[in-house]
């Protein structure tokens, strides 16, 4: 049977604002500092490996970290608060199909969005996620980092922190609504985007059903690292991808 659906939220808007603050605090600062070490030492900022990889582990803390800091700790929570309990078995059988599903789901959207615009039929994410082509150290890092930290980050902030919150005040199908644009929004290119919000409708859901927090990691997780993977493949293989 399914667990019985959340009907509360453990977060104020006080605390919501708080862990954004420091999530854009975070960011802001890191950033801030690379730009006055490129002017002190007159390099230029371009696309890299290890810019891509600086970059996912810097969105890892900060998400990760406001939460907990901001949030968890501050609140005297524990992490079942966030729904960081296991599921019951069907929950993780239904999280496995449901994140393979989600790969042809997403990879559509992205494509229909890039048709219906008249844009290149493109991976816009080439740049961040294999910048200077194929190696160990990009592969690697690109997986651990996108395929595993970055799901359960975001999926910790955007499932549960920003989409309990919104419930409790608006409902159930408002919440997911508005959380799933919210996660496509930050994805910022449009094709991406809409995928994204698709996929964050679709995982809050899952949160919602299955009362825990780790089959939406699990889908994310699955749809993140097959594309990863997918994609250095091809470009270990030569084939063509601009």
């Amino acid at each position: 049977m399914d667990e019985a659906p959340a009907t509360s939220s453990p977060w104020t808007g006080k605390d919501v604002l708080l862990i954004v603050l420091g999530i854009l605090a975070v960011l802001l600062a890191a950033l801030l500092a690379l730009r006055l070490w490129a002017q002190a030492t007159g390099a230029e900022i371009e696309p890299s490996n290890l810019l891509s990889t600086a970059l996912g582990l810097l969105e890892g803390v900060a998400l990760i970290g406001s939460v907990y800091l901001l949030g968890i700790r501050r609140r005297g929570l524990d992490w079942d608060a966030v729904g960081l309990r296991l599921p019951s078995l069907q929950w993780f059988i239904r999280s496995l199909w449901l994140g393979l599903a989600a790969i042809p789901l997403s990879a559509l959207t992205a494509l229909l969005v890039q048709l219906l615009l008249n844009r290149p039929v493109e991976n816009v994410q080439l740049e961040f996620l294999a910048p200077e082509g194929f190696s160990w150290f990009a592969a690697l890092s690109m997986l651990v980092l996108g395929g595993f930290v970055a799901p359960f980050a975001e999926e910790l902030f955007f499932r549960a922190v920003l989409y309990p919150w919104m419930r409790a005040r608006w409902g159930v199908l408002p919440g997911m609504l508005v959380s799933g644009v919210l996660f496509g929004a930050v994805h910022r290119e449009i094709s991406v985007a809409a995928a994204a919000a698709l996929l964050g409708f679709l995982l809050a859901w899952v949160y919602e059903r299955s009362s825990s927090l780790w089959p939406p990691v699990i889908i994310h997780v699955i749809n993140n690292a097959f594309k990863i993977l997918l994609l250095y493949a091809l470009i270990a293989a030569g084939a063509p991808l601009e």
